[in-house]
């Protein structure tokens, strides 16, 4: 056990694997250990004051475009420019962690968190984010992967434990994520160290508790609290930094149009500067740059499209054509069909707005708001060429791609999106993203997608089958395949070759650039099992390179791998196995166009299909529809469990459970008041930045409260919802008034904080 350790009380363990103030962790003054530090997020600092969870409130800080965004530059050096600016800003605030980046798999695009992450293939979202998790640490400054697995896995021993620990050696901190946790003894035991925001005392009383009663082993605290000491060792101290916000301003700029994916060009772009245009759209003047939710950034500045036509002196004539709440105002629409009747052509800017998608609830669809499509389809029917800019940080249904004259997605191109918008469109720039994850036709194409987000489990029947994987396996035509993104110039590989040395594979191919715009090109390998006794995926990525040329400039491309990355996870050996057999190493310009290729012979294991002839059938080529729960238990091995009743209420039930009385409906009105009167205050701010991240807090603050459960509301907001008042919420929604009444006044007891005895 560590010295350190030895010497701390089992009060001062307990204070010592739980946060406090929100984004601290517990010091313990006694032996000078300090607390580290943290704030979100991904894409930029949300640096607050202590037991500040608001937006509005925060220190300003660059908005640089969000992963979804920057993923579309498959590009490391993008992460660690990011990451190096990112971190120096958290040295200047005193930011000991940095909450980032997020890492989770987009296995549907209706997730409302989407915007956060970087991919639907894990190579290269692991890619991106260890580019950016390296340079933040060598800055002196910690970072948080986020979210481990599921966005809630904390409590299940196998991957915190076996995999994490032991088979990938990590040494660091395990933490919650705010409010994710409900039993602190078990997780505890399953490896889980640190329980954030943390001040929620029945957590700290639940281990206390356990010491005492023998059901939790003083090892599993000690454990817990050595790694939080390892944590405090790596990341707390003197932090000092200028920072230049002009120059991560201009970066922001230069990032976002490294990433903005062209989707279909006709000749309509690049824009001539010099001739007037037609603009419509609200987005052209109030950019969305940005998601909502618990990583909004007050940004240091911002250039919207509008602001950055009009430094460039751009003649236009500008009409909003719809409002970005959604509301639907036909005097809007007539005013735009009206401004740009004499055109021929209209530059359009269109989106994923706050109310269509944020962090707290995911889309109830994949469509552009309403307002918007009234709007697309009018100008459509007036015959007027239409170049689409794209907002959001999403994949939509576009049913009327094929009738536009250009598409450009910008994503959530952060706070200087306008400048990087205004770049592409006039050709300053040539676009170079490719599409880090599928965009399908309909929402009809996803695999289970009428089973996502409507139960309180998610059961992952499409197995290895996310995102492209399973649209090509299917061979399911989609609308912009993974890895898809025009340019203004063209590209022609030639002369591959490939080079095995003790199980590394060198495959080098030449690019030139055969057009007439400087520009870039992503080369993507892909592996592809040409015979398999198991099912798999037809081809999945395993390196990648971007190559950036001037016009009639060749270089030579060079990618790698390992033997490794051709094994499949055997779930009988435990363990990823390499078969025996033909493959093919493919360089591909997206998913689905394979450009060169050479195939290798390996002498791998000889192994029997772990699956039963009943599973290998259902997932052969990606089939998918016979894939029963019960087929999926027999594939996984694991059990899925029973759905709990909606009655009674439990601490578990989600918060709008409790309407189930009538009580219940008078509390979840007066606890749903605080979100709207915020709403209202902020639509009195002055018009700009800080009343949209007033507008957008509220929307998030309504959103968490409608979907979190009792007792994660009590975990994450313990010291205005302490869990006696969670145990209150759950008898009033069964209608037990006076059990209710007696919760109220029921408080926790606990020992003080280490810092409280001073």
């Amino acid at each position: 056990m560590d010295k350190q350790t030895v010497q701390l009380t089992a009060e001062e363990k307990t204070a010592l694997v739980s946060g406090t103030d929100f984004m601290y962790t517990n010091p313990v003054p006694r032996l000078h250990i300090p607390s580290v530090r943290m704030s979100d997020g991904p894409h930029g600092l949300r640096v607050q004051e202590k037991g500040d969870n608001g937006v509005t409130g925060s220190r300003v800080a660059t908005v640089f475009p969000t992963a979804a965004t920057v993923a579309n530059g498959w590009n490391l050096e993008n992460l660690q420019k990011a990451g190096q600016a990112i971190a120096r800003e958290c040295l200047h605030y005193g930011v000991d962690l940095l909450l980032g980046p997020g890492v989770n798999i987009k296995r549907n695009p209706l997730c409302g968190r989407n915007f956060e992450y970087f991919s639907e293939d894990p190579f290269l979202s692991g890619e991106l984010a260890a580019a950016q998790i390296r340079v933040v640490q060598q800055n002196g400054v910690g970072a948080c992967l986020k979210h481990f697995a599921f966005n809630n896995a904390e409590t299940y021993r196998w991957l915190l434990h076996d995999v994490l620990r032991e088979e990938w050696g990590y040494d660091g901190a395990v933490m919650t994520d705010w409010g994710g946790i409900h039993d602190r003894v078990a997780a505890l035991q399953a490896g889980l160290d640190l329980e954030m925001p943390g001040d929620a005392a029945i957590c700290r009383k639940w281990i206390l508790d356990g010491l005492k009663a023998g059901t939790l082993a003083e090892t599993d605290l000690n454990a817990a609290a050595e790694n939080v000491l390892r944590l405090v060792e790596r990341c707390s101290g003197e932090k000092q930094a200028e920072v230049d916000f002009s120059e991560h301003h201009r970066l922001s700029g230069e990032l976002a149009a490294d990433c903005a994916v062209l989707l279909k060009n006709e000749g309509a772009l690049p824009l001539a500067p010099e001739k007037e245009l037609c603009v419509i759209g609200d987005l052209f003047a109030h950019m969305r740059y940005q998601g909502a939710g618990s990583s909004m950034v007050n940004p240091a500045r911002l250039t919207s499209p509008q602001n950055a036509f009009d430094e460039r002196g751009i003649r236009y004539v500008f009409a909003r054509g719809y409002n970005r709440n959604g509301v639907f105002r036909k005097k809007t629409m007539e005013k735009a069909l009206a401004v740009c009747q004499p055109y021929e052509s209209i530059l359009l800017f269109a989106g994923l707005t706050d109310e269509s998608e944020s962090e707290g609830a995911d889309r109830k669809n994949m469509k552009l708001p309403a307002n918007q499509l009234a709007l697309i389809d009018a100008l459509l029917a007036s015959g007027k060429k239409i170049t689409l800019v794209l907002f959001g940080g999403a994949s939509v249904e576009l049913p009327f791609a094929d009738r536009l004259s250009a598409l450009l997605a910008m994503y959530l191109p952060g706070q200087n999106g306008g400048t990087a918008c205004a770049d592409l469109l006039f050709g300053n720039v040539c676009p170079s993203g490719k599409l880090a994850e599928t965009w399908v036709k309909s929402y009809n194409d996803v695999p289970f997608g009428d089973e996502f987000s409507i139960e309180s489990r998610e059961i992952y029947k499409e197995s290895v089958f996310v995102g492209y994987r399973y649209y090509t396996t299917a061979q399911k035509e989609v609308r912009f395949p993974f890895g898809f993104g025009l340019s203004y110039t063209s590209f022609a590989w030639r002369d591959m070759q490939v080079r095995e040395r003790n199980g590394t594979f060198e495959v080098t191919c030449e690019v030139e650039n055969t057009g007439a715009y400087g520009g870039s090109d992503v080369v993507q390998l892909y592996l592809s099992a040409l015979e398999s006794r198991v099912f798999r995926p037809v081809r999945e990525l395993r390196a990648f390179e971007k190559v950036y040329l001037k016009p009639g400039e060749k270089k030579r491309v060079t990618l790698s791998f390992d033997r490794k990355d051709f094994s499949y996870w055997n779930l009988e050996r435990k363990a990823f196995v390499v078969e025996s057999g033909n493959y093919e190493i493919q360089l591909c310009s997206d998913c689905e166009h394979v450009v060169l290729a050479q195939s290798v012979a390996l002498a791998g294991e000889d192994l029997p299909s772990p699956y039963s002839d009943r599973v290998t059938t259902a997932y052969a080529g990606a089939a998918l529809c016979t894939v029963t729960n019960d087929l999926f238990e027999e594939m996984s091995g694991l059990r899925i469990p029973v759905l709990p009743p909606r009655k009674p209420v439990t601490i578990e039930s989600r918060f709008q459970d409790i309407r189930q009385s009538l009580l219940g409906k008078i509390l979840y009105s007066l606890v749903l008041l605080a979100p709207r009167i915020q709403a209202r205050r902020s639509k009195r701010k002055k018009e700009g930045a800080e009343r949209d991240n007033a507008q957008k807090g509220a929307l998030f603050m309504r959103l968490i409260l409608e979907n979190s459960t009792l007792c994660s509301m009590t975990m994450a907001a313990s010291t205005h919802m302490p869990y006696h008042y969670a145990q209150a919420f759950m008898h009033f929604g069964n209608g037990h008034f006076f059990k209710g009444l007696a919760c109220f006044f029921k408080k926790i007891k606990v020992p003080k904080l280490p810092k409280e005895k001073i």
